[in-house]
């Protein structure tokens, strides 16, 4: 992989991120499968200002704070036409890599969880439940 294909990644990401819980909740089944159409089908314009305002639009996307900057240096990179190519050519490539990260993500936050709840079944019932 290289600097396209990792900056793809981190504006899917931003952009996966962003998508409400409610709409991944009703979409359960195929919303990656949406996703990924939906990333390929907005890919098809020629700047990536307007890849972000298509899709976010199709999907109810509101972009986090937190990754309003690096989503802002994507796009004033200058790469436009190498990140649409990536991002029409080897969406389902690309789309995996954002799956793969979300779903260690969360792998993360279920395991600090869980660790937490066995913290406080010890500290409330001094042993493990």
């Amino acid at each position: 992989m290289n600097k396209i294909h990792d900056s793809a990644k981190v504006l899917l990401v931003s952009i996966w991120r962003g998508i409400p819980v409610s709409y991944k909740v009703t979409y359960a089944r195929n919303i990656w499968q949406q996703f990924e159409d939906n990333v390929r089908s907005a890919a098809y314009t020629s700047s990536l200002s307007r890849f972000i305002n298509s899709i976010c639009k199709k999907l109810q996307i509101v972009i986090h704070k937190d990754h309003v900057a690096s989503v802002d240096e994507i796009v004033s990179s200058g790469a436009d036409r190498e990140m649409l190519r990536v991002l029409r050519d080897e969406t389902t490539t690309i789309v995996l890599m954002v799956r793969l990260e979300n779903e260690a993500r969360r792998a993360e936050w279920e395991r600090q969880n869980a660790s937490d709840e066995q913290a406080a079944s010890q500290f409330l019932f001094g042993s493990e439940a």
